[in-house]
């Protein structure tokens, strides 16, 4: 059973709410007449016997609240109901501008704010907040000595103490009617809520999706049997964590967008113990207001188990990928997106174009991408067509043919050696037009060429191919195969350089720098100055040159404090600018537009600086100080 039950502290309050119940029906189930001193023990019992919401009043709904965890409807005297009380008080005093003192808890009352002129009185209110500071506005009360008190039973038996007159607050039909009312939309809301409640239980228990439900902060709050699977954990292990903690390769810039605008779904692609999932987080809005996120996980496949023996035979011969995205800085915007992206294309099976310069992190994305796959559990391979030529890159791609009398043909080759997995083929952009039209009928056809002669072969092999040159430049000029570009050309990724991204430079020279302190046993320390000069570069082999100039920094650097005039000279050695004038070549020490407009000046006029100084329009001192700077003197003997 469950339903309402009516405390009142009056015999009277009770004929009024049956005198009610007889015109309307608010599911009242228990009306009782109870002592304040047993308000909470009585509302425990009713709890047992299956009552859910409790009306009560003044001092007894306080001790309820503050108790028991029983919804509690408060009964606030209405307007009209002060209005008469006031009227009685006036007229048992029999004064014209009598001082009357309300005492009960704050919520008990109506706005009196005008009741001053309304009926001639001086009001005083001592109101309290809870019950614990009821007993303080009483004594407050009686201290002050007003003509009348109006109250509950508290208030009437410290004012009888005191001998100062007194006046029950009476609830008439009104104010019960009112309470009534509230409490009839508590318990249909509770209704509902419990269904809904129990519906959405079914849905958690019995759907074959994972399924988390967060707060606003982010925290888990709901975990169903499917996540519990998925994560390999129990529920009450993963209650109470951040989701960044529950489900690591998730986005953390994401989530805290989805968490604080609300308006979009973040999706993407992740594999978690051999499960391939799709994975969406979408905001929960009330009135629109964020209350919290969803997150679902819809499996695509359970990933194929390897034994441990073959595991480590693919770990031995190299046929594991090492790289993932969180091994990828994420300071720039370009780069986030193709993260995005590329965990997206981690589900498909179709070809992906990664294009970006040499030296940045292609293969990181390869090799992520293919620890993220559907193929994550099979090998992966890496063969690169640059300097081979075209006999060799069918070998190494499609394999060779055994013709041996009494020797059956075997497989061999990348494309039969990443079956199941996946094959990277890195500078694509330099396989032959032979072998262009030989991996695109195997892609497209699963079909393989070997001798001129197509066979038919189920192949299970994701292709990811690596360029740094834009294929569609080499379509036109007839060095790439049409039909191979636009098979390729369907999910691409591009990786800009890093002097397109120069947040990133500052992440990969902290990383070198603290790697080579560790191989080489050193600690150096770079001034500001050098660090600005470094993160200004623009380091045209990006993360390789990045890496290899740090360790040549770190290796040669004589002193803890490593400024700015050393990493400039260490600049000049190991990139200076080749320019060819009238048949010789001019060795150009650094590669800025000043040090380059500096040098040239002093090439045309003999390393004369008077007159270079002219030339740039700027005094001999000033040119000696630029000199200085880029370490330009010491290439001319002036």
């Amino acid at each position: 059973m469950s339903g309402i039950a009516l405390f009142v502290p009056r015999e009277e309050m009770v004929g009024y709410a049956h005198k009610i119940l007889q015109s309307e029906d608010y599911g009242i189930q228990e009306i009782r007449q109870i002592e304040t001193s047993q308000a909470v023990r009585e509302a425990k019992e009713a709890q047992k016997r299956g009552i859910n919401i409790i009306i009560a009043r003044g001092y007894q709904a306080s001790l309820i609240i503050k108790h028991t965890d029983i919804p509690v409807v408060e009964i606030a005297l209405t307007g009209q109901e002060m209005g008469l009380l006031i009227t009685r008080a006036k007229q048992m005093v029999e004064k014209d501008n009598p001082v009357i003192a309300v005492v009960g808890p704050s919520n008990m009352f109506c706005d009196m704010t005008y009741f001053d002129q309304i009926f001639q009185i001086q009001l005083k209110r001592y109101l309290a907040t809870d019950a614990d500071a009821l007993n303080l506005c009483v004594s407050q009360a009686i201290y002050e000595d007003p003509d009348i008190i109006i109250g509950g039973d508290t208030a009437m038996a410290a004012a009888a103490k005191a001998k100062i007159p007194a006046l029950f607050m009476d609830s008439t039909e009104d104010s019960l009617r009112e309470a009534f009312k509230v409490a009839k939309k508590l318990k249909f809301v509770r209704e509902t809520e419990k269904q809904n409640m129990a519906q959405m239980d079914i849905l958690l228990d019995y759907s074959f999706s994972g399924i988390i439900k967060m707060d606003s902060a982010g925290i888990v709050l709901v975990v169903n049997h499917s996540m519990e699977e998925i994560l390999d954990k129990r529920a009450v292990e993963l209650i109470g964590r951040p989701l960044k903690e529950v489900v690591r390769d998730l986005d953390r810039d994401s989530i805290a967008q989805v968490l604080s605008s609300g308006d979009q779904i973040y999706s993407t692609f992740l594999t978690m113990n051999n499960n391939a999932l799709v994975v969406n987080l979408a905001p929960i809005l009330v009135e629109g207001r964020i209350d919290g996120a969803i997150l679902t996980c819809h499996k695509v496949k359970k990933l194929e188990k390897l034994s441990s023996d073959l595991l480590r035979e693919r770990y031995l011969m190299g046929l594991v990928a090492q790289g993932d995205f969180d091994q990828i800085p994420q300071s720039s915007p370009a780069i986030k997106d193709g993260i995005r992206l590329a965990r997206l294309y981690a589900q498909s099976r179709s070809p992906v174009l990664i294009h970006g310069e040499i030296g940045t992190e292609r293969e990181t994305f390869a090799q992520a991408m293919h620890r993220h796959s559907l193929n994550k559990n099979g090998p992966f391979i890496t063969i690169n067509c640059h300097g081979m030529e075209d006999a060799m890159q069918a070998e190494v791609l499609f394999g060779a043919t055994i013709e041996a009398k009494g020797q059956q043909e075997r497989e061999s080759g990348a494309l039969a050696i990443a079956s199941q997995g996946t094959l990277l083929i890195s500078e694509i952009d330099y396989l032959s037009l032979n072998n262009q039209y030989r991996l695109y009928k195997a892609i497209r056809y699963k079909s393989l060429i070997k001798n001129d002669v197509v066979r038919s072969l189920n192949l299970d092999v994701r292709i990811i191919a690596t360029t740094s040159r834009h294929l569609d430049t080499l379509v036109e000029q007839g060095l790439f195969r049409a039909d191979l570009y636009y098979l390729l050309n369907g999910l691409t990724l591009d990786i800009p350089p890093l002097r397109e991204r120069r947040e990133d430079i500052g992440h990969f020279l902290d990383l070198f720098t603290k790697r080579y302190f560790d191989i080489y046993a050193r600690f150096h320390v770079l001034t500001t100055g050098a660090r600005k000069t470094i993160l200004d570069y623009n380091w045209e082999g990006n993360i390789i040159q990045l890496e290899s100039f740090c360790e040549r920094m770190i290796l040669t650097a004589s002193h803890r404090t490593i400024d700015e005039v050393f990493i400039k000279d260490l600049m000049q050695q190991l990139y200076p600018l080749i320019q060819r004038q009238e048949g010789r070549e001019t060795v150009v020490v650094y590669q800025s537009p000043e040090a380059i407009a500096i040098t040239q000046a002093l090439e045309n006029h003999q390393g004369n600086r008077e007159l270079a100084a002219a030339e740039l329009g700027i005094s001999k001192t000033t040119l000696w100080r630029y000199m200085k700077k880029y370490g330009i003197s010491s290439k001319f003997n002036v």
